[in-house]
């Protein structure tokens, strides 16, 4: 919400607010043995998408994950739509 309320205060963030064993959402009895294969498969088919699928898959996720009024003021402006989906993508710099 700072972004939204105060764009100005504001350069690139990451923010990351999920469970610490994600997977635990999909099956509680879940290990990091037995996520490992969906994790890789997962990750496979991110490697594998072309730019206009991943940028799909991305759209989607935000809209179904992030529910906040910074999420509605985003996809309110297709500029920002475009930087949110493909941002994450970018190479991570240290």
């Amino acid at each position: 919400m700072l972004g939204a309320r105060h764009p100005s205060l504001v350069g690139r963030l990451m923010i990351i607010d999920v469970l610490p064993f994600y997977t635990l959402m999909f099956d509680p009895a879940a290990t990091s043995e037995t996520a490992r294969p969906r994790a890789a498969a997962f990750r496979a088919s991110l490697l594998a998408a072309s730019g206009p699928q991943a940028e799909a898959s991305q759209t989607a996720a935000i809209a179904r994950l992030a529910k906040t009024e910074t999420v509605d003021l985003l996809c309110s402006k297709p500029s920002s739509v475009r930087i949110a989906t493909r941002w994450p993508m970018q190479p991570m710099s240290s």
